[in-house]
């Protein structure tokens, strides 16, 4: 219990009987006391001056708040300077190298499938209007379709009807095996022509490898490649989808994150437009593309933006459409990277539609950090 302090009366019983009059309510002189000592209510009694004191917060109390305060407005600072220097120091620059060739491999289909209708059309044609003739005499080169000979028995009427009516007879007979046989030849080249009508499978596939800044041979291999590549033709693309994968077989010690992706589609018309997808995605993951030879078109620029900071990786993209159905691995460790290099580099120049390899930075005074390298590349696992 409170002590109480000088100058103030002892609590009694007494206080309760004399109240001070405010307003039309009594309210006890000494409200703690009265509180204690009387019927009012808690609720009524007002709060003692020492009580009130003690409510406020101690000083170490305010000095908590404000170092709470203080640590958060610097975290939200630091935040935001990771996220502009993150931004200054991103790549800015970025090469690109390769070609399409969906509407050659288009047009070869169309001209194959009108081909092949061609043939198996002229077959049938000919087997339709092959003659069947008694003997070889009339210098015709269908085999030969011998006829019985009924003998004759007299020089009458009855014999020479006889005679007719088996001629007709077996002429009829032929013309019948000659009708079915023109029905199975169409059969046959209807099936040929829906053969040729359903196409190969074809992958579609990306294979991303992360590696170190020091690796910067492999930068310089990639911009020799894309001055002096052919992308025009399908053996130039076929070699520079190979000389890319020869690069990355070469120097697994630098490859350090790899991640890949792969479909099979059905026609090439689904394949082109999936590839064509895939290429805006990645391409608009880095603002300028320095240096680009695409579809037999070279073209060079000077980087806008002034880059900075020290460069940690080098991030190539190899991306590819081919006929056949190309498993290609999850890419997790060394040997996945392998194998799935390996794979794309096996691919003949025959069966390859598209080409395209991005690699950033490009630039020789550009740089990409691990952290921004995260961010654009999210999919890249470390191996």
């Amino acid at each position: 219990m409170l002590a109480a302090k000088p100058g103030f009366l002892a609590p009694s019983t007494r206080l309760v009987s004399v109240p001070s009059r405010i307003g039309a309510v009594s309210i006890p002189r000494f409200p703690f006391a009265a509180c204690r000592n009387s019927s009012v209510p808690r609720a009524t009694a007002v709060q003692p001056t020492a009580e009130v004191h003690a409510a406020r917060p101690s000083l170490p109390q305010q000095i908590t708040s404000v170092l709470t305060k203080a640590a958060a407005y610097v975290g939200i600072a630091a935040t935001l300077f990771i996220g502009f220097a993150g931004n200054a120091f991103a790549a800015n620059s970025s090469g690109r190298v390769g070609g399409s060739g969906f509407s050659h491999h288009h047009a070869s289909r169309a001209q194959s499938r009108a081909q092949s209708r061609a043939i198996s059309r002229s077959s049938s044609h000919t087997t339709t209007h092959s003659t069947f003739h008694v003997g070889s005499s009339y210098g015709w080169s269908t085999p030969a379709v011998f006829l019985p000979v009924v003998p004759f028995s007299g020089y009458g009427h009855s014999s020479g009807g006889s005679m007719l009516s088996t001629i007709l007879a077996m002429a009829l007979v032929t013309l019948i095996a000659i009708q079915l046989f023109w029905m199975f030849s169409s059969s046959s080249s209807g099936a040929d022509d829906r053969e040729y009508a359903v196409e190969p499978p074809v992958t579609v596939a990306r294979v991303q490898v992360g590696l170190l800044a020091v690796a910067h041979h492999i930068k310089a291999d990639l911009h020799q490649l894309a001055l002096r590549a052919n992308t025009g033709s399908p053996e130039g693309l076929h070699l520079v989808m190979q000389e890319t994968v020869l690069a990355l077989l070469r120097n697994p010690s630098y490859c350090v994150y790899g991640a890949s992706s792969s479909k099979v589609v059905a026609s090439s018309e689904e394949a082109e437009r999936l590839f064509n997808a895939m290429s805006i995605e990645e391409r608009a993951k880095i603002p300028e593309e320095t240096l680009s030879n695409y579809g037999g078109m070279t073209r060079t620029r000077t980087m806008t933006k002034a880059p900075g900071g020290v460069s940690e990786l080098i991030v190539v993209t190899l991306m590819v459409a081919a006929e056949g159905a190309i498993q290609i691995p999850d890419i997790n460790s060394q040997a996945a990277l392998r194998d799935a290099l390996s794979k794309l580099g096996g691919v003949s120049p025959s069966s390859v539609m598209a080409v395209e390899v991005l690699w950033t930075p490009q630039a020789d005074n550009d740089a990409l950090t691990q952290q921004e390298c995260m961010i654009t590349f999210p999919t890249l696992a470390p191996l």
